[in-house]
């Protein structure tokens, strides 16, 4: 079995800009711990990273940035980027 094949093809996702505490709200309306965060490019979306509870919590809230911080600065990003 391929993880294709299991894998949520429709996810919760971060616009850029939106806020920490928006993107958090809106994990909890989803009841899901992490959200996709995209930007639009050339009229596609494209996701730029991932935004976990984790990262909210130990990136933006411990380090009392959480009222003004934004999704893709606290995002999680892959090798590279």
């Amino acid at each position: 079995m391929s993880v294709g094949e299991v894998c949520k093809r429709n996810v919760a996702i971060a616009v850029k800009n939106e806020t920490i505490v928006d993107a958090a709200k809106h994990m909890r309306t989803a009841y899901v711990g992490d959200l996709v965060v995209i930007e639009t490019q050339q009229n596609r979306r494209v996701p730029v990273g991932i935004v976990t509870d984790r990262d909210i919590v130990v990136g933006a809230v411990a380090a009392n940035a959480a009222t003004g911080c934004r999704a893709a600065r606290t995002a999680s990003r892959g090798e590279g980027a």
